[in-house]
């Protein structure tokens, strides 16, 4: 049995090492005229935990950059190299589904 959600997929098991969750992957487009439109993917937890450590950041005033949790993108059909999570790419929406490719620059 596989518990189904619209961005969550979790595949429980008799043994807890052999469950699975997978998470939908963050879509971000990117549309700048006079350039060809590409995706850029982003992992859901990593993308949570960034907001939060600025949220964090920015209460304490902190101005060190080392301090910081910046924004990384995943490559096409990968897991997230940071938090390891396993992502769902067979279940982006038909729109955020460019089966990976690269854009390609003129100015170049």
């Amino acid at each position: 049995m596989t518990i189904k959600n619209e961005n969550v997929i979790i595949t429980p098991a008799r043994l807890c090492h052999e469950q699975r969750i997978s998470l939908v992957p963050i879509a971000h487009h990117y549309e700048a005229p006079g350039e060809p439109k590409y995706i850029k993917y982003g992992c859901p937890i990593c993308e949570s935990v960034k907001t939060e450590a600025k949220k964090a950041v920015a209460k304490a005033q902190i101005d060190d950059p080392d301090l910081h949790f910046y924004s990384h993108q995943v490559m096409y059909g990968h897991d997230c190299p940071i938090c390891g999570i396993h992502l769902a790419w067979n279940k982006l929406k038909p729109e955020d589904d460019d089966g990976g490719a690269m854009p390609t620059f003129s100015k170049f």
